[in-house]
């Protein structure tokens, strides 16, 4: 089967340029135009919008990297849209664990169901890094919920992270605090995931710069996405001098592990130092104090994933959209 990615490398030009070539956008030179034109008759290409994309079916396959807290609103979100769209749209889960061989075998599952029953796909927080694998994909129509692969055409709902954490340091500022923390995750350009780690840390650093407090890069800690590499970072902010006054972290998860090392540490939270978090999962409840955080609804993540891929399936976009659904800052005790 000849990719889209095929053509790209054959007619020396991006995969962007090849998607732009396809959706009639004129930001490309018309030689180049020619050129991928030529190469998909050489090749013998034939468009995703003539094939997968005018496929009718039912089935749409849920594709989700780990098993979040935040999945079942997810569900609920899809599964409200199909009632409220009266579609007869079955929706089947499958799990990839994180890693390049699940994608893959991801994709053989979908390419063994008969074009005629497949409606599409919704991938949930998608870290597939491998280029060609999701060149792949996006033979279906597809779009993605969350973190997500910025590979064109990006059809994709999300939280704005940048004006999310831009918002939750503003709160943390407005009430005073001047020393400043953001715990993040470990990003890598060429993993092409956890995007959305750069995204809050430019929120981050915009507010900062608005408050005029200077910002250097050892105000940043990268550790595991999980309760663990929350309690590594409060070990490391409590060796500081002077210690900070306020945490910024971007997930409940790593804010959680923070508050209870901090307080195993004997430093009090909120008074010394604030802590905040991202997503508003049922940790942030649990924990002692319970978070302040910010809170994205998944549920109508699910729903507007729904309606983009229907529009998506019935020809109305085909040059890409991302969508931002509204956030809202949840205080609490820990801030």
């Amino acid at each position: 089967m000849v990719t889209i990615h095929d053509v790209a490398k054959a007619a020396g030009v991006s995969i962007a340029t090849v998607s732009r070539v396809l959706n009639n956008n004129n930001v490309v030179t018309e030689s180049k135009r020619e050129r991928v034109f030529q190469v998909m008759r050489e090749l013998g290409y034939v468009p995703v919008s003539r094939t997968a994309k005018s496929a009718p079916g039912n089935q749409i396959i849920l594709v989700v990297s780990s098993i979040f807290p935040m999945l079942e609103e997810v569900y609920s979100g899809i599964a409200a849209s199909i009632r409220e769209l009266d579609a007869h749209y079955e929706v089947a889960l499958c799990y990839t664990a994180n890693t390049k061989n699940n994608y893959h075998n991801a994709l053989s599952l979908i390419k063994m169901l008969p074009p005629e029953l497949l409606r599409g796909l919704i991938f949930f927080n998608n870290v597939c890094a491998d280029e060609g694998l999701m060149t792949e994909f996006q033979r279906y129509p597809l779009v993605q919920i969350g973190e997500y692969v910025e590979q064109e055409p990006v059809f994709a709902v999300s939280t704005d992270d940048r004006r999310a954490l831009y918002d939750i340091t503003k709160l943390l500022i407005d009430r005073g605090r001047r020393r400043f923390v953001l715990v993040s995750n470990y990003f890598s350009p060429e993993r092409r995931s956890y995007r959305f780690c750069t995204r809050r840390e430019a929120g981050f650093r915009a507010a900062l710069e608005e408050a005029g407090i200077p910002f250097n890069r050892d105000m940043i800690f990268s550790v595991d996405y999980t309760v663990e590499g929350g309690i590594d970072a409060a070990r490391k902010i409590a060796e500081l001098t002077p210690q900070p006054d306020a945490v910024v972290c971007v997930s409940d998860y790593i804010a959680a592990g923070c508050v209870m090392e901090l307080r195993e540490l004997g430093v009090s939270v909120p008074d010394q130092i604030a802590v905040t978090g991202f997503d508003d999962i049922e940790i942030a409840e649990t924990c002692r104090p319970r978070l302040t955080t910010v809170r994205q609804s998944f549920e109508e993540m699910g729903m507007e994933a729904v309606r983009m891929l229907d529009a998506l399936c019935a020809g109305s976009l085909n040059i890409g959209r991302t969508t931002c659904i509204s956030h809202s800052i949840i205080e609490r005790g820990s801030a």
